[in-house]
């Protein structure tokens, strides 16, 4: 069974974020945090392939709070999650997060590596490709539309002037935009039921 793994993170909810009055700093410190929002497109596209006999896993680095981003995930519907956590991992920049995630990805030996095109709290877009490269595989990024055939993803991306249409042999890594799906929201029933899985 071809598997498709996503990386996700649990980034800070910048809808949420206040600003200190005398200082001008946003305030961080307890602010709330949720799954990235391109990360529940990326998991999204991987549901897609999960109905079409794909087996979905997700992945994030973080501490113990992350792991509700990867129950998120197990609620919208994935087979699986994996958290790697541990105090030495707090505040990592991309270049370790993308090491570490690679290096899981090496063990788990997906078949296609979906990202969304960056976190919503700090924006650099640099964890997806920095995996593909310490993977040595293909990347296409901003993508906008993704087909499996064979053993080659075809996808589909927005220039400023043009649609532009790339293929890869897989394995692949793909960054998606959020053009790419409406995320599903989880029912009561499979939010309750993704509470009780193992991590």
């Amino acid at each position: 069974m071809p598997r498709v793994l996503v990386c996700i993170k649990h980034s800070l909810n910048v809808a949420e974020l206040s600003v200190d009055r005398e200082t001008g700093r946003v305030i961080t410190a307890g602010a709330p945090r949720k799954m990235s929002d391109f990360d529940r497109n990326a998991v999204e596209e991987a549901l897609k392939l999960r109905e079409a006999g794909w087996e979905a896993v997700v992945i994030t680095v973080g501490d113990e709070e992350a792991k509700m981003a990867l129950r998120e995930a197990l609620a919208m519907g994935v087979d699986s999650a994996y958290h790697i956590t541990g105090d030495e991992l707090k505040d990592l920049d991309t270049l370790a997060t993308s090491y570490l995630l690679a290096k899981a990805a090496e063990k788990l030996k997906p078949d296609l590596i979906l990202c969304g095109e960056a976190s919503i709290d700090s924006f650099t877009g640099l964890v997806g490709p920095r995996i593909a490269e310490w993977l040595q595989i293909p990347h296409i990024a901003y993508v906008r539309s993704l087909k499996v055939e064979g053993a080659e993803v075809i996808a589909e991306r927005s220039l400023e002037d043009r649609i532009e249409v790339v293929r890869a042999e897989m394995p692949a890594l793909i960054t998606v935009t959020r053009e790419i799906n409406e995320p599903r929201i989880p029912s009561i029933m499979a939010i309750m039921k993704a509470s009780k899985k193992e991590i």
